[in-house]
């Protein structure tokens, strides 16, 4: 382009320019472990990445503080999937770190690269078993007993049915026992 400066005096062109723009480059925005693939963190970009897939070497996940190595790396779309070795369950803390490698980094189809990160935390969206604290079994007659319990810890889920199962059975399963309060 050119620059042009016009007066009551007359008109100047200045000399012919030109600007060269640098593409934008991939940031890493969240990653996420969801409860129905434990084995599988998704790390989402701001933008379209290039099916060009990085070693697993690039990867370090940390689980509660001790290394859970990638087996697999996939890309799709704005995502980086990685396949651990094990599962997380509930309550783990997750961490993942990328160090852009020198050969097949994350990179836009245009061939910007993904920064390096280090230690991002990870959403564990995996459920585990409810805790329950159950009170000890008192006041115990030949035709009734008091008890009762309280849930200290949902697992991550929705309780959907909470009481007291209660059987002569010895062997009480919550199907065998009679019925308790939802």
């Amino acid at each position: 382009f050119r620059v042009v400066a016009s007066s009551a005096g007359g008109t100047i062109l200045g000399d012919d320019m030109s600007f060269v723009t640098t593409p934008e480059s991939p940031v890493y925005m969240s990653s996420v472990i969801e409860d129905a693939t434990p084995t599988w963190l998704e790390m989402e970009y701001n933008m379209i990445l290039a099916n060009i897939i990085p070693a697993t070497s690039a990867f370090t996940v940390f689980v509660n503080g001790g290394g859970n190595p990638v087996s697999n790396v996939a890309i799709s779309g704005t995502k980086v999937q990685l396949t651990l070795t094990s599962p997380v369950i509930y309550g783990d803390a997750i961490t993942v770190s990328y160090t852009q490698p020198v050969s097949n980094p994350i990179q836009t189809p245009s061939g910007t690269k993904a920064a390096t990160i280090t230690n991002q935390p990870v959403v564990n969206n995996t459920i585990g078993l409810p805790l329950i604290i159950t009170t000890a079994i008192s006041y115990i007659s030949v035709l009734s007993a008091n008890s009762g319990g309280e849930i200290i810890d949902n697992g991550g889920g929705t309780i959907t049915g909470k009481g007291v199962c209660w059987s002569t059975n010895p062997n009480l399963t919550a199907s065998s026992g009679s019925p308790f309060p939802s």
